[in-house]
């Protein structure tokens, strides 16, 4: 994946789920403000998007580091 590519957002419907193998994929917190926080770091050892899939809907963002 390329840097700084989004994976997801919020309200975005998912079908399937990343495996990171040769990046990092960072999910976000957005506020009502429009800032940010960073939640978790997933590298080539987890999995992005999996309880997404299975409530068939993103809660958050996730961005490509």
């Amino acid at each position: 994946m390329p840097l700084g590519q989004i994976v997801y957002e919020s309200g975005d419907q998912l079908d399937h789920v990343y495996f990171p193998t040769t990046s990092i994929v960072s999910p976000l917190y957005v506020m009502e403000d429009g800032a940010s926080a960073e939640i978790a770091i997933v590298g080539r050892e987890g999995i992005v998007g999996y309880c997404q899939v299975v409530e068939r809907h993103a809660l958050e963002h996730a961005v490509c580091k």
